[in-house]
């Protein structure tokens, strides 16, 4: 318990690193990944009881946004209206989807996984990241507009419906993911603010974000 508790202390938050908190339950993991995904069954890989994990969230319009970092998990997703994004850190995990696996070893990598994919399983042996959840129909327009229409709405719509995963080490990947995550990083400021406020923040919060992943997933749209 002590060497991953001392992991999990050791990743920031990219945001809300004040307020996240360490958790001992599978609850509140399962809670917060419901948020980004439609969850059909969730197992601590190893005793139930050593499951740690520390998380914080933030809504921006229809986004639910968690940063999280946790100990081994296996998680198992079912068929969703809605995409799921994760902006993987550190650790190792590996993603299942529609008859493709995507892994990540310890490196920074952007996976997207389309919830109309069907079930899909996820497994961590420890990990460290970002994870929401996005309407592929709404992204596709976006890649559209981005292209200024000369991606059709119909290829686009065909594009987000596959698995991806891409490499923050292409440096159009790695710019448009800094500043992502750097806007991610300013938004507590502003919890203190007045609800009218901080609608207005998510609203362009969401903006911001359906914009920097489909630069994420097309990178070759950027202008």
């Amino acid at each position: 318990m002590g060497r991953r508790l001392r992991w999990i202390q050791a990743q920031p938050l990219i945001f809300g690193e004040a307020s996240g908190t360490i958790h001992r339950d599978l609850d509140s993991f399962h809670d917060t990944l419901s948020l980004c995904a439609r969850v059909k069954d969730l197992t601590a890989i190893g005793p139930q009881h050593r499951f740690i994990h520390r998380s914080s969230t933030l809504l921006a319009g229809d986004l639910a946004i968690s940063s999280c970092a946790n100990s081994p998990f296996q998680v198992f997703t079912e068929e969703s209206r809605e995409a799921t994004v994760v902006l993987h850190r550190s650790g190792a995990m590996v993603f299942n989807t529609d008859g493709c696996t995507i892994r990540s070893d310890g490196e920074e990598k952007v996976i997207y996984l389309p919830g109309a994919a069907g079930d899909s399983r996820v497994e961590s042996v420890g990990s460290h990241g970002i994870v929401f959840n996005i309407n592929p129909s709404l992204l596709a327009r976006e890649i559209c507009f981005l292209s200024r229409e000369r991606l059709p709405l119909e290829r686009a719509l065909l594009f987000v419906q596959q698995p991806m995963e891409r490499d923050p080490r292409d440096p159009a990947v790695a710019s448009v993911l800094r500043q992502l995550l750097g806007l991610l990083a300013m938004q507590p400021a502003h919890l203190s603010f007045s609800a009218a406020y901080q609608r207005l923040v998510g609203s362009r919060l969401e903006v911001a974000v359906y914009r920097a992943t489909a630069l994420l997933l097309r990178p070759d749209l950027i202008t």
